[in-house]
């Protein structure tokens, strides 16, 4: 991991987000890095060093002075454009988080600070992006040394891809790792230092958030879309979590 490797500093120069169908085009370097999070992504970049292909929930720092060519289909992605005084590299780096969910709300969060460009945004959104390096750090470091994370890396899949299923316990996730619900429990806790089923909430409770920001959903629609049967359940989570009432957190 790139950025765990040398003291740096950073300036943002911008934040922004893209939508698009697909995209097939050379790239000229550029005086600037980036990294970008891509919610929806299916993009195969090529450069002088190689090749790298990103997807959903990926990771990519793009360093500065380095061209390549983008061939990509529908994506959405968070992207920022920064300098960075330390040490360089002239690669590509990708990188899978096992939490894609924290880094889906910091970025959103980040470009909701760029854009609005209230007093003191720069400071803010400079503070949320250290904490989005910290977070990359951390996951790496949780990927490359845990064998306990193999071993319940098909569950974590799972549940990253499956949380709004409101049918989804814990007994289906020891069933897809092939252990015990005790041994499970006591991988999954040293692994992410909570318990698989409040890993599930803060997984629905992060959507909902994202629902309930939208406009578009009432409290009702918002609980059956990210996984809770019950309306009034859900809303007792969200105040337990959010410290408000959902209906509290769009005012």
């Amino acid at each position: 991991m790139f950025f765990a490797e040398t003291d740096f500093s950073i300036k943002l120069l911008s934040v922004f987000s893209l939508d698009w169908k697909s995209n097939n085009t050379a790239v000229a370097p550029r005086p600037y890095n980036a990294l970008s999070f891509r919610l929806v992504g299916d993009a195969e970049f090529e450069g002088e060093n190689g090749k790298v292909r990103v997807g959903d929930n990926a990771l990519l720092f793009m360093p500065e002075n380095v061209g390549y060519y983008l061939r990509s289909g529908a994506e959405k992605l968070v992207v920022v454009h920064f300098e960075l005084n330390g040490k360089k590299q002239n690669f590509f780096e990708s990188f899978v988080p096992d939490k894609p969910e924290i880094f889906c709300e910091l970025f959103l969060s980040l470009c909701e600070i760029w854009e609005g460009k209230k007093t003191g945004y720069m400071l803010r959104a400079t503070s949320v992006f250290y904490r989005i390096l910290e977070e990359m750090v951390r996951g790496a470091a949780r990927l490359e040394h845990s064998a306990d994370y193999d071993k319940i890396k098909p569950a974590v899949s799972y549940m990253n891809r499956h949380y709004t299923d409101s049918t989804l316990t814990v007994e289906t996730l020891c069933s897809l790792c092939g252990m015990s619900d005790t041994y499970f429990r006591r991988l999954f806790f040293r692994e992410f230092g909570t318990t698989p089923l409040k890993y599930l909430t803060d997984l629905r409770i992060g959507y909902a958030k994202e629902l309930l920001s939208s406009g578009y959903y009432t409290v009702r629609q918002v609980a059956s879309s990210v996984g809770f049967e019950d309306a009034k359940y859900f809303c007792t989570v969200f105040r337990k979590k959010c410290g408000c009432t959902p209906s509290e957190f769009t005012n």
